[in-house]
């Protein structure tokens, strides 16, 4: 016998609205299937006491998965925004709010590659121009604000004292100048006349560079998204693996000998909520900052390094997408390093759920991948009795 518990998700609290009976093999245990906030959580009980169903109610009761709002969303992006500098302060402002995700989701569509991640717990980052969404870290540049600058800055250097200079050229993000890096820097805009079409190209070519060494994986926080099904399981045909990242065994980075000169093992990368909105985020200083090391003479670009304050940009320019997007609910995963390689990291599933539309012979591939991994809660899709998706641990 087993029973069925349909909790309702009611704020700060689950309560139990109902329990079925239906007849099963008798097992010894439970699973457990959440579900985002306003839709139904289910626990089925694989045993024959209503001792334990009474236990159960009691422990679950009032534990949800948190979820970022679209409100909690905004807050997160619009405090990112006003982040200028790496210091403890501001990552204090960053953690305020903050809300980590306990549960990460994956979905993926069946073939070799996906399988053999699968069986070896890993996951590669992507560089954000091999995503579907050419706009994916395609930061804006204004154009005129770049050409209103140079302009600018040449009248100055023939006009200005050095103090002026640097005063303005701190406002547009170089820190800290010395004056020997600063007269230097004047001699050569003197001695310069920039070519702004140029500029403007090499610039565009920046933002293309930036997309191809910018790695990432994306995740979302609901293993029954109907949208992320039809996009990324191949129209339900694939599988979804979930992470419970409250669960210290889930990175398993470091555990293996191989793992001692691995950066992924010195630094363990941060997952960030991504933000939709159509107001674009102006990274033209980042561009500039970026491309100030191919306009200026070697020896000030060297110098240069120590001067440009570039800190949260690169989380910025990758932690924003269109509003089209919005029904990804997507958590984003950023390398810490910038590079042409394409990293990896060992993540075990807390669980894996089968597409309702797999074919049999790839359901016994992904299930033996699984066990191959160690994970031990497979489970399959279904339409469930209120004609949404749900999930149900499958019969052997």
């Amino acid at each position: 016998m087993s029973y069925t518990l349909v909790l309702e998700w009611m704020p700060g609290d689950l309560y139990m609205s109902a329990v079925t009976a239906r007849c099963t093999a008798p097992t010894s245990s439970y699973s457990v299937v959440w579900l985002p906030p306003n839709k139904v959580y289910q626990i089925t009980l694989y045993c024959g006491s209503t001792s334990l169903v009474s236990f159960l109610v009691g422990a679950f009761r009032g534990k949800a998965w948190s979820y970022m709002s679209k409100q909690d969303r905004k807050l997160f992006w619009d405090t990112l925004n006003g982040l200028h500098e790496n210091s403890q302060e501001c990552w204090d402002k960053l953690r305020a709010v903050y809300k980590p995700p306990e549960m990460l989701c994956r979905f993926r569509s069946v073939n070799k590659n996906t399988l053999q991640q699968l069986q070896e717990n890993k996951l590669f980052f992507s560089s954000a121009d091999r995503y579907d969404d050419p706009f994916d870290t395609y930061f804006y540049i204004d154009y005129a604000k770049v050409r209103s600058g140079i302009n600018s800055l040449k009248a100055l250097v023939h006009t200005e004292s050095p103090q002026q200079i640097a005063s303005i050229l701190e406002k547009n993000g170089f820190q800290h100048l010395d004056n020997d890096f600063l007269m230097s820097m004047i001699e050569s805009l003197k001695q310069t006349s920039p070519n702004l079409p140029e500029m403007e190209k090499d610039l565009s070519e920046v933002r293309k560079k930036v997309q191809q060494q910018l790695f990432s994986i994306c995740f979302c926080d609901d293993p029954l998204n109907e949208s992320l099904w039809l996009k990324y399981a191949d129209n339900h045909s694939g599988f979804v693996m979930i992470y419970d990242m409250l669960d210290p065994d889930v990175f398993q980075c470091g555990r293996e000998a191989h793992c001692g000169n691995c950066f992924m093992n010195q630094i363990k990368p941060n997952v960030y909520p991504v933000y939709y909105s159509d107001v674009k985020y102006d990274a033209t200083r980042y561009a500039i900052g970026v491309q100030a090391f191919n306009v200026l003479p070697p020896l000030i670009q060297e110098k240069l390094s120590g001067f440009i304050n570039l800190d949260w940009e690169i989380e910025k320019i990758s932690l924003i997408k269109k509003k089209c997007h919005e029904y990804d609910q997507e958590w984003r995963m950023l390398c810490p390093i910038v590079g042409p390689n394409r990293p990896c990291i060992k993540m075990k599933p807390s669980s894996i759920a089968l597409g309702l539309r797999m074919p049999e012979y790839e359901r016994r591939l992904v299930i033996s991948a699984a066990k191959v991994a160690g994970i031990t809660s497979i489970n399959e899709i279904i339409i469930g009795d209120n004609d949404n998706l749900t999930m149900r641990p499958i019969a052997e």
